[in-house]
């Protein structure tokens, strides 16, 4: 199965890098193939709200960019996993830009009987942060789960790290875990 990951933290090896990479090296070993996208390295706006997206005879998002090539890998991979460390509580400008775009996978285009392009795709959602869980993780589940339901995708598991100061300190039972949620990614 093709699993595409979706790294949004500017800090290429930083923690969100090395528990996304523990997670992707579990995946491999299970005979998985990884699609990693780096968003750092992507060019990617902001939605204009122009709702060309709506319109049938449209190809999706009119906004030139690397948005479109992305979402191409996105529907092509059989699940997808988003890792993001937590930037006030939500995601990194990227990150967020790259989401608000997928609203143009969330209506009307070519075919109006399967108008939802996200619908039933397997989503995961993986976070780091700098502080504790009870700070963070109320309000990024919410968030994930309401992004699931608009984009009509089903929802693969939400994990989020507190604590995360660096990526020697994040420790085995980091790395156990991250295994784990591999586990669960690829699981049906």
């Amino acid at each position: 199965m093709t699993i595409m990951t979706i790294l949004g933290s500017p800090r290429r090896y930083g923690n969100t890098a090395q528990v996304l990479e523990w997670i992707e090296e579990a995946l491999r070993a299970e005979g998985h193939r990884i699609d990693r996208a780096n968003i750092w390295e992507h060019q990617i706006g902001h939605c204009k709200e122009s709702h060309q997206c709506r319109y049938p005879q449209s190809a999706a998002c009119g906004t030139p960019d690397d948005a479109a090539k992305l979402f191409e890998r996105v529907l092509d991979a059989d699940r997808v996993l988003i890792a993001s460390p937590v930037f006030s509580w939500g995601f990194p400008a990227p990150m967020k830009a790259l989401l608000d775009r997928f609203y143009c996978l969330s209506g009307y285009h070519q075919d109006p009987d399967h108008a939802i392009l996200l619908e039933d795709k397997p989503i995961g959602l993986m976070m780091t942060c700098g502080g504790d869980e009870t700070e963070n993780y109320e309000i990024l589940s919410r968030v994930y789960r309401n992004m699931m339901a608009f984009f009509g995708a089903r929802e693969l598991g939400f994990w989020l790290i507190p604590r995360a100061t660096t990526p020697e300190a994040l420790g085995d039972d980091v790395r156990r875990s991250a295994a784990e949620f591999a586990a669960r990614l690829a699981a049906d």
